[in-house]
């Protein structure tokens, strides 16, 4: 009776109070453990949902809901127009860290200095790349506020923490430590986490793809300018979880040491780099593509003045039209 009584309760807290990914109790807590943990994590989601019902069925609603899809398919529209660009720099940081870690180098040396800055570009690449695409499926997906801000606010607060509780079960482990949780400490969770960064990123192409079937071949290049590169990184991260046949304590000490330094960049870098310059970035681009359809509407509101329309019916800064004929406009309006 008394497990009976516990064990909700225990799942309770670790839902709403511990989550998927709880602070390592050998390592004390960072300032953003602290200011963004996960009560606050899903309070912030929350507190979104309440926003986006009061705003979403107003005039400002439905024009930022139009805004940020609109935002999000110029997004996907700029890729796809630059996809070379992308595959090229992709695969260059991709095969240049398999170059550079196909043996465990001493982090003080030079090329080992020069691998932990390749180490750490691939990783926040890897970022990027899941929240850009999570995000554009968040707010290309559905033209409602009620969906998008909530959804978006889930990409951004909730990925690391929902990522790296996936990354510690035990099919992504170490091999030679199966029965071992992977820490952050150590930075072992930072390396069992990988693939499942490159599987959700997949994973959010092919939704998009999906959600324009008939655009399916001309973003088709993008998503080989991703998913070549991340393969190219799982194919590395399968190699270095085997290990090198022969591998000295030396060599295993430099890879150990490689991952410590790699958390101790992590701590300072993971939870605003990645995260705020994809937000900041598409918010950016949400605005300038609002402004550019503000200016758009005002142009065709002068070119149709100039065909003949007289201009106080289409230009927003002329004066109002006599009551009489906003009733006929009206009237008309309804009629047709």
């Amino acid at each position: 009776m008394r497990d009976i009584v516990e064990k909700p309760i225990h799942w309770a807290e670790h839902l709403f109070l511990v989550g998927p990914d709880p602070v390592d109790p050998d390592e004390p807590a960072s300032l953003w453990d602290t200011l963004l943990s996960w009560p606050v994590r899903l309070g912030l989601v929350l507190a979104t949902i309440l926003i986006s019902r009061q705003w979403a069925h107003n005039g400002l609603g439905e024009e930022l809901a139009a805004a940020l899809q609109y935002g999000g398919l110029v997004a996907v529209s700029l890729a796809v127009s630059n996809w070379w660009i992308l595959l090229v720099l992709n695969a260059l940081l991709a095969l240049l860290w398999m170059g550079l870690g196909r043996k465990p180098r001493d982090p003080t040396s030079m090329k080992g200095k020069l691998l932990q800055a390749v180490v750490f570009l691939n990783r926040q690449v890897g970022h990027i790349e899941l929240l850009g695409v999570w995000l554009v499926v968040a707010l290309v997906s559905t033209q409602n506020l009620n969906w998008q801000l909530p959804l978006a606010a889930a990409v951004l607060l909730l990925w690391e923490p929902l990522i790296s509780g996936v990354g510690s079960l035990r099919p992504f482990r170490d091999p030679a430590a199966r029965d071992e949780r992977p820490r952050k400490k150590d930075g072992s969770l930072l390396w069992a986490r990988r693939p499942v960064i490159y599987l959700t990123t997949f994973l959010g192409q092919i939704i998009i793809a999906w959600l324009a079937p008939r655009q399916t071949l001309k973003l088709l290049p993008l998503m080989l300018a991703v998913f070549l590169p991340d393969l190219l990184r799982f194919l590395h991260h399968v190699r270095q979880s085997r290990g090198a046949p022969g591998e000295d304590q030396a060599a295993r000490a430099n890879r150990q040491a490689v991952r410590l330094a790699q958390r101790k960049m992590a701590r300072h870098a993971d939870a605003w780099l990645g995260p705020w310059l994809v937000a900041l970035g598409l918010g950016a681009l949400v605005l300038l593509s609002w402004q550019a359809r503000q200016v758009w509407a005002k142009g065709a509101m002068r070119s149709l003045g100039e065909a003949g329309v007289p201009g106080e019916r289409c230009d927003p800064s002329a004066i109002e039209p006599p009551s009489e004929m906003s009733i006929f406009l009206l009237a008309d309006t309804q009629w047709h």
